[in-house]
C-alpha cells in the first residue's frame, strides 16, 4: 500500500513538481497546512542542505528521475566532510523524500516495459 508522500508523487504532473527540492518545498507547505511545524522545520532543514549539497555541483535542483543510489551515497558523503552524521534528522527527512521519489519514478518506469 502506497503512502501519502509516494501518492502525492505519482499525481506530481508539473516539470517543477518532478524535481526533488521543488517537490520537498510543496511538502514543507503541506505539512505546515497541517500544523506540523516541527516536521516542516526539519524538511526545511533537509532541504537547505541538499541545497548547499547542490550547488557546490553548480546545480538548483534535481529531477525524481535522476535520484539513485549513487547521488545518496554522494550526499552521505558530502554531509559526512562537512561533519554532519547521517543520523540526524537532515539526511533521513531528505533520504525519506528521495527514496519514495526513487521507488516511484522507477516503478513508474518498469510498468511502462510490462
Amino acid at each position: 500500500m502506497k503512502n501519502d508522500l509516494a501518492n502525492r508523487i505519482e499525481k506530481s504532473d508539473s516539470e517543477n513538481t518532478r524535481k526533488l527540492l521543488a517537490f520537498l518545498w510543496l511538502e514543507v507547505d503541506a505539512l505546515i497546512r497541517k500544523n506540523k511545524f516541527g516536521l516542516a522545520e526539519n524538511y526545511q532543514s533537509s532541504g537547505r542542505s541538499f541545497q548547499n549539497y547542490l550547488a557546490t555541483n553548480h546545480k538548483t535542483d534535481i529531477p525524481l528521475r535522476k535520484v539513485d543510489e549513487e547521488l545518496l551515497f554522494a550526499y552521505q558523503q558530502w554531509l559526512q566532510s562537512q561533519g554532519v552524521t547521517t543520523n540526524t534528522p537532515v539526511f533521513f527527512h531528505l533520504y525519506n523524500v528521495a527514496y519514495t521519489a526513487f521507488i516511484c519514478m522507477h516503478n513508474a518506469e518498469n510498468e511502462l516495459f510490462v
